[in-house]
C-alpha cells in the first residue's frame, strides 16, 4: 500500500510544474508524504506599476515613501499616529509618482512588522527613479500575455496560461 501511495505521489508531481512533494520517514518507519498542488503565480493581481519579472509577489516596499503595498488586498500599508494603516491610497501620497518610485518585492507575511530592518536595508534605494522596468512597459512575454492590448487591463491567470499554451503550440507546428 505504501508503495502505491508513493508511486502515485511521484507520478502526480511529475505531471505538473505547480505541484510539489515532500517525503520523509518517521522514526517508526512510516513514510510521510506532503503534496501541494496549486498555481502560485499572481501576475494578474500585480499592479501595472509593479516591477516586471516576478510571477508571485505578496508585498512591495517603497523606500521613498516608507510604505508597503499588499498585492492581494490592493492596499497601501503605512505607519502614522502610532499604528499601521491599511488604505487604498494614503492622502499624503497622492502626489507621489508610484510608477517611478523604486519598489522592493517582499514575500513574507506582515512585512511591516520588520519595518526597521527594511528601512535600513533598503535605504540605498531611496531616490532611485526609473531604475526598474514596470509591468506596464515590460518586454517580457510572460507578462505581456496577461495584459489586454493597449488598455493595460489585467486578464485572469487562466487566460494568460491559455494564451501561452496557444502561442507555444503555434511555435511547435
Amino acid at each position: 500500500m505504501n508503495l502505491l501511495i508513493l508511486t502515485t505521489a511521484l507520478l502526480t508531481s511529475s505531471f505538473s510544474d505547480t505541484t510539489s512533494s515532500k517525503f520523509n520517514t518517521s522514526p517508526n518507519g512510516k513514510i510521510n508524504i506532503n503534496i501541494t498542488v496549486g498555481n502560485n503565480a499572481n501576475i494578474s493581481n500585480q499592479p501595472e506599476w509593479g516591477p516586471s519579472g516576478y510571477e508571485y509577489v505578496e508585498f512591495y516596499y517603497m523606500p521613498d515613501i516608507e510604505t508597503y503595498y499588499c498585492v492581494s488586498t490592493h492596499q497601501y500599508i503605512y505607519f502614522t499616529n502610532f499604528k499601521w494603516n491599511f488604505t487604498s491610497l494614503p492622502p499624503k501620497f497622492r502626489e507621489v509618482d508610484i510608477y517611478n518610485c523604486y519598489k522592493v518585492v517582499i514575500n513574507e507575511p506582515k512585512p511591516y512588522l520588520n519595518f526597521k530592518e527594511h528601512k535600513e536595508i533598503f535605504s540605498t534605494y531611496k531616490g532611485l527613479t526609473q531604475q526598474q522596468v514596470i509591468i506596464k512597459n515590460t518586454g517580457d512575454e510572460r507578462f505581456k500575455a496577461c495584459w489586454k492590448s493597449t488598455d493595460y487591463k489585467v486578464q485572469s491567470w487562466e487566460a494568460c496560461s491559455e494564451k501561452k499554451i496557444k502561442r507555444n503550440l503555434k511555435k511547435n507546428v
